[in-house]
């Protein structure tokens, strides 16, 4: 799934999403977990995707783009439950 997606200049440095397209996403609740993808671009920024609250069918995915590794204030974060 992340293979169809070009992150350059940025290099992936977790990729744990496994998802199975074909599989209705709250079937699949075993693999949501807080740390699913994270990219880098030269530390200075990094997109990181998880679901929170992870593995509870009632969670998110939850996109976090951050600067200069200050997690406590991420530029932006978005969210989508597919």
């Amino acid at each position: 799934m992340i293979n169809d997606l070009d992150f350059s200049p940025g290099k992936i440095t977790l990729n744990d999403l496994k998802l199975d397209k074909g599989t209705p996403l709250m079937n699949q609740m075993d693999v949501l977990k807080e740390d699913l993808l994270q990219v880098n671009y030269n530390d200075e920024y990094i997109i990181d995707v998880g679901w929170y609250p992870e593995f509870d069918e009632k969670g998110s995915f939850k996109v976090h783009v951050i600067e200069d590794f200050d997690w406590s204030s991420p530029k932006i974060i978005k969210e989508s439950k597919t």
